[in-house]
């Protein structure tokens, strides 16, 4: 639960941050040598988009205006400001409260939406004593993990977001209206404004706005149907792409030496099978699945049908998943591996016997 948490609160200062924390899990999993590669990759590919090496050199003295500017406007220590300011107000909601869990908590642990006017600080702490008793250590502990990184990220993205910004006001403005501005940033009102324009990104009045058109903005998102169907009519006359697998030995040399490879290679890439559509990977993992045409409603899938000895052993892996979650994928392995060789047993002695799925009912 927390890890889903934790992903949201990320996600959620993305907003302002411009970070891409809807990745964390995926970057948390990867391998550090395939996910050093993948962020090299991701970032030579928005260098490239936003790539400006033909743009016309920007004036020297122009450019040191321009950093006059951006160095009131976007002051040191200001992304670290925004982020704590946000990420406080977004975790105290998420995780503290002075009397125990908070009412997400409470809901994500239980499945109850906590209606706070009828919710008191006594039911509150009584809730906590009984889900959570160690609550407030490990919310601490929490915040402690995270500010390290959220300054860690802020640092990482200041320096270079202010040179970006004076380069870009240097394109956009004259010498002579850089200097007016900078005359106006000198006043005290100018003072004021360059040191909380930026900041105001983050205002609770701006995130308030911005989260009201959240409803508007998923709207279309509310019906995947719909917007498969768009894409699907929109793509339908249109020839699917080629795979390496439909060119012929001419066509893959040709591209090979396009690509300064080999067709070795190419070939082998493709035999790896590394992309596969939609309707692909979903027909391997049925393949994988022993019990993917299951209901559910099979007697294997009751407990109640294994032995004691099995029930047991399934329950202490299960606790040992739950606790290593976090840290190792051997328990859970253990655990679903354990989980499909006893339902195999009870399923086969269920067939043995004659056993036969129930007629469905309209």
């Amino acid at each position: 639960m927390r890890k889903w948490i934790i992903t949201t609160l990320l996600a959620t200062s993305g907003i302002t941050m411009v970070t891409p924390a809807a990745w964390a899990d995926d970057i948390a999993a990867a391998e550090p040598a395939k996910d050093a590669a993948a962020i090299e990759k991701m970032t030579k590919m928005f260098s490239d988009i936003f790539d400006n090496k033909d743009a016309t050199p920007i004036d020297p003295a122009r450019l040191t205006l321009a950093q006059t500017t951006t160095a009131k406007i976007m002051p040191d220590g200001i992304y670290s400001r925004i982020m704590k300011d946000m990420t406080d107000k977004i975790f105290g909601a998420l995780f503290s409260t002075t009397n125990g869990m908070s009412d997400l908590e409470i809901s994500l642990t239980t499945g109850v939406d906590i209606d706070s006017a009828n919710f008191d600080d006594a039911k509150r702490q009584a809730v906590t004593a009984m889900l959570d008793p160690n609550h407030k250590e490990r919310s601490t502990a929490l915040a402690s993990a995270l500010n390290p990184m959220f300054e860690k990220m802020s640092a990482a993205i200041e320096g270079p977001m202010r040179e970006g910004l004076a380069r870009a006001y240097a394109r956009k403005f004259s010498t002579a209206q850089l200097t007016e501005l900078n005359g106006f940033l000198s006043t005290p009102t100018g003072s004021y404004y360059a040191a909380e324009s930026f900041a105001l990104q983050a205002d609770p009045e701006v995130m308030q706005a911005v989260f009201t058109s959240l409803p508007q903005m998923l709207g279309d998102l509310s019906n995947p149907a719909g917007i498969e169907k768009g894409i699907t009519e929109k793509m339908a006359a249109i020839p699917e792409p080629r795979k390496l697998s439909n060119l012929d030995d001419t066509e893959l040399g040709k591209l090979a030496d396009l690509l300064g490879t080999t067709v070795d290679a190419l070939k082998d890439f493709s035999a790896s099978d590394a992309v596969l559509t939609a309707e692909e990977g979903m027909a391997e993992v049925a393949a994988d699945d022993p019990f993917a045409g299951d209901t559910g409603e099979e007697p294997w899938w009751d407990r109640g049908n294994w032995s004691e000895a099995e029930r047991r052993k399934i329950v202490d892996l299960e606790i040992k998943s739950n606790k290593a979650a976090e840290q190792s994928d051997t328990a859970q392995s253990a655990y679903t591996d354990y989980e499909t060789e006893v339902m195999k047993r009870v399923r086969d002695r269920y067939l043995a016997k004659g056993w036969t799925p129930p007629a469905k009912t309209e």
